[in-house]
Order: C-alpha cells, then sequence, then structure tokens
C-alpha cells in the first residue's frame, strides 16, 4: 500500500531519520526492498544511541548503494528541569567526533533554546574542522529570531523543517518570535 501511495504521488525517495533506528532496521529495509516488498530508495540515518553497530559493521557516511544509504547520525537532544541532555560539552564532543570520521549529524532543534544550543555546537565544529565539507543538518528549526537566523546564515546548514509546525502552531510562533529580513538571506526569517 506505502508502494502505490508514494509513487502514485511522484514520491521515489524517503529519508528515515528516526532516532531509534538500528543496524536490524537497516537489515529490514534492505530485505523489503531486496525482495521487492518496499520501492522507494532510502537513506536512512542512525539513532545516537545505535550508532557503534553500524561503525562496526564498517558503514561510513554514503555507504550502501543508490537503493538504501547510510546517511549518518540523528540526535534528539532533551531540555529537561532547564538543562539539556546530553550536556553541551558532551555533545559537542558527540558531534565533533563524528564529523572528524567522517559521518554528518543532524540535530533535533525546536525551541529558542536548542536551536542556539545547536547552532554552537555547529559553530564550534566549523572552527575547529574548517575544511569539513559535510552538511550541518538542523530539524525543524521552528523558533528561530533574528539573531540566531544571522548565524544560521553564516553556517548555511540544511534546515529540515516541518510545514504541518507552521499550519498549526504558526500564530503562536508569530506571537513568540520577531519577524524580520535578515540581510542577506532570502526570504521572512520567522
Amino acid at each position: 500500500m506505502a508502494n502505490r501511495r508514494y509513487l502514485s504521488q511522484g514520491i521515489t525517495s524517503l529519508q528515515d531519520a528516526s532516532f531509534t533506528n538500528d543496524i536490524e532496521r537497516w537489515y529490514t529495509m534492505y530485505e523489503l526492498q531486496q525482495g521487492g516488498v518496499f520501492h522507494p530508495r532510502i537513506g536512512l540515518m542512525a539513532g545516537l544511541d545505535n550508532l557503534q553497530p553500524f561503525l562496526d559493521a564498517g558503514f561510513n557516511y554514503g555507504y550502501g548503494d543508490n537503493i538504501l544509504r547510510f546517511l549518518g547520525l540523528k540526535i534528539i537532544p532533551s531540555e529537561s528541569k532547564g538543562e539539556l541532555y546530553p550536556p553541551q560539552p558532551e555533545l559537542e564532543h558527540i558531534v565533533l567526533d563524528n564529523y572528524r570520521r567522517g559521518i554528518p549529524v543532524a540535530i533535533h532543534a525546536v525551541s529558542r533554546e536548542m536551536v542556539a544550543s545547536v547552532i554552537a555546537v555547529f559553530e564550534q565544529v566549523k572552527a575547529i574542522l574548517p575544511d569539513n565539507r559535510l552538511a550541518f543538518r538542523i530539524e525543524h528549526c521552528s523558533e528561530c529570531p533574528p539573531e540566531l537566523a544571522v548565524r544560521l546564515h553564516q553556517l548555511r546548514p540544511v534546515i529540515v523543517t516541518q510545514p504541518p509546525f507552521v499550519y498549526y502552531n504558526g500564530d503562536r510562533y508569530l506571537k513568540v518570535i520577531s519577524t524580520t529580513l535578515i540581510p542577506g538571506c532570502t526570504g521572512l526569517i520567522l
């Protein structure tokens, strides 16, 4: 049913950036594709707690083929009781280590505080690895005031938006985040 639905809409490629992805999921997707059960191309990211088995199996960025490809690491930090987990220094260490080994990282960040934290992490990677050519990726980046947007512009990350967030939360975002045009950027930054 998924094949028919995706293909009928012209969707031929998917990315699975679930933070729970593990190597067993990789092999399940491989078997489904090899068996002709699932046809779209898939880019799969490992969850932070599940990365080591991928590394132990020799996976690196782009591992796979034109049907199933390993795209890197997905991290979802949390803010519990006003504290970041993993703590900022540990998050910086994890991200830097993975860029050093050639594995790009996507970090989930919705709130203004989390977006600021992720920007700081990627700024550190850029300062330490100025020749890095792997993309920085932020999942959602929903609350991004102008001062953070300027810093983002310098990093040129991939922002994976979530259009329903804007649809369902747009009025709240407009109340919380000021709007302005950023010099050098195209479009309105929220």
